[in-house]
């Protein structure tokens, strides 16, 4: 009984040590996002080659953060960036505590506001999200990917099919 105890408390220990910090970051990146004025922020949503192209610090007309741009537009409705902002920031909070460990993004969002810029690759397939300035990463449920399809879709941007 005590060994089984050991075990539970290691178990809970470590569960807890992983996992808490990830939900502490979890939180704050939907309270980020959930912040974002649409009304007011610039939204560009890309569609992307899931292969890594590139270094991930490169980001140019044809390459979002390493990855190639299939596709890219600038959002100009306050509804669909809305759309866009609420659907990743309300899969965040439902996200498991761990994920794959692929990375094939087929999404990305630039987000400028202000003097608050950040940049978003997303993998829908794994739940991952790289975030760029501020740096990290954070999970996500497959529930958002819907919307960013629907808007990609509506804008005429090419979407990336699923692995072979």
């Amino acid at each position: 009984m005590k060994r089984v105890f050991s075990v539970a408390l290691v178990v809970l220990a470590v569960s807890c040590f992983s996992g808490c910090g990830v939900r502490e970051s979890q939180q704050r990146a939907a309270g980020t996002l959930g912040a974002v004025p649409a009304e007011r922020a610039q939204v560009t949503l890309y569609t992307l080659d899931p292969k890594l192209a590139a270094s991930a610090s490169i980001t140019n007309e044809k390459v979002f953060h390493g990855f190639n741009i299939l596709g890219k537009a600038n959002i100009g409705s306050e509804v669909e960036k809305k759309a866009l902002l609420d659907a990743l920031a309300s899969g965040i909070p439902m996200s498991p505590p761990i994920a794959p460990s692929c990375f094939y993004p087929r999404h990305g969002l630039a987000i400028r506001s202000g003097t608050n810029n950040s940049d978003y690759v997303i993998c829908f397939e794994c739940r991952k999200v790289r975030v760029y300035n501020p740096r990290g990463n954070f999970l996500v449920t497959t529930s958002a990917r819907d919307t960013f399809n629907e808007v990609a879709t509506a804008h005429r941007l090419p979407i990336a099919g699923e692995r072979q």
